[in-house]
């Protein structure tokens, strides 16, 4: 089965973000451990942040893909049923198919 065009480059993109996370973390853990010291702590309140996060970051993009995809299925909607031109998306640049 051959892999689509994009795959090596988005493979690096993630394996640089897991990189760029897994930093932020132990410096955060560093930087914790000047206020808590090394404790088990201070590695918990930093592991928790971290999870925390990605959490949040995967809520806010499941809303944003579902946002986008309800704007697909309308858009879609309103070029099946070809509209006049005042009812479909005021977006459109071009004059064609339009009242």
């Amino acid at each position: 089965m051959r892999r689509p065009s994009g795959f090596v480059p988005l493979c690096l993109l993630f394996f640089a973000s897991g990189v760029c996370g897994l930093t932020y973390q132990v410096l955060w853990l560093r930087l914790l451990a000047l206020v808590f010291g090394v404790t088990v702590h201070a590695a918990s309140t930093v592991l928790a942040s971290f999870m925390a996060g990605l959490a949040l970051g995967a809520v806010l993009a499941e809303r944003l893909a579902r946002r986008a995809e309800k704007e697909t299925a309308r858009k879609t909607a309103t070029k099946k049923l070809r509209l006049p031109g005042k009812l479909v998306d005021c977006s459109a640049t071009s004059r064609e198919g339009t009242e």
